[in-house]
């Protein structure tokens, strides 16, 4: 979900933004909900196995993600969807908040394909260089889930696919935006006059 969250201003484009907003929050709040099964999942049967949870590089660096990945969801949320929230803090946080998603998904990227070694590692009890079955199958994952990354941030980063009217929408929208603030705050002023 969260790659697909991240494709919508690019692959939808020519879309209104208002709509693109609403998609690109289902598709990370779907991703939240999958976060929080997934790690109670992971913890659970932790639990009922007797392993020990969070002594991994993986178990490390994908909670460190799912941290992070809440913080940049509240940032979101709070910057791009609230009416009361000022334009100048938008307009700072934006490129953070696409920066910071790239930085997100790569990292959820790293903890899967070291979980995936990790897994195959901890059930083999024979000689990994054999390549069984199940050693090719975490191999194509693993290099799958590299070729998408690299598809992804490719789509994302590159010029053609960006929404050619962005600047005037943004603008257009932040100079609304603006000068309802000034309205309100007119508004305001002379209520307490």
């Amino acid at each position: 979900f969260h790659g697909n969250g991240m494709l919508v201003f690019r692959v939808l484009r020519n879309q209104n933004m208002k709509l693109l907003k609403i998609i690109h929050l289902s598709f990370m709040a779907a991703a939240a909900v999958c976060v929080v099964f997934g790690l109670i999942a992971v913890f659970g049967y932790h639990s009922w196995a007797g392993f020990t949870n969070m002594y991994t590089i993986h178990s490390w660096i994908g909670m460190a993600v799912v941290i992070l990945f809440f913080v940049q969801f509240a940032l979101g949320v709070t910057a791009f969807m609230l009416p009361c929230t000022s334009v100048s803090f938008g307009e700072n946080l934006l490129p953070i908040h696409m920066f910071g998603g790239v930085a997100l998904y790569l990292g959820a990227c790293c903890a899967m394909m070291i979980g995936f070694y990790e897994r195959v590692y901890m059930l083999m009890s024979y000689d990994y260089s054999t390549l069984s079955a199940e050693g090719a199958v975490v191999n194509t994952l693993a290099l799958a889930t590299g070729f998408t990354a690299v598809a992804l941030i490719y789509v994302v980063y590159k010029d053609s696919w960006k929404r050619r009217e962005i600047r005037k929408v943004t603008i257009r929208s932040r100079e609304e935006r603006h000068e309802r603030e000034e309205h309100e705050r007119r508004v305001s002023e002379e209520r307490t006059d």
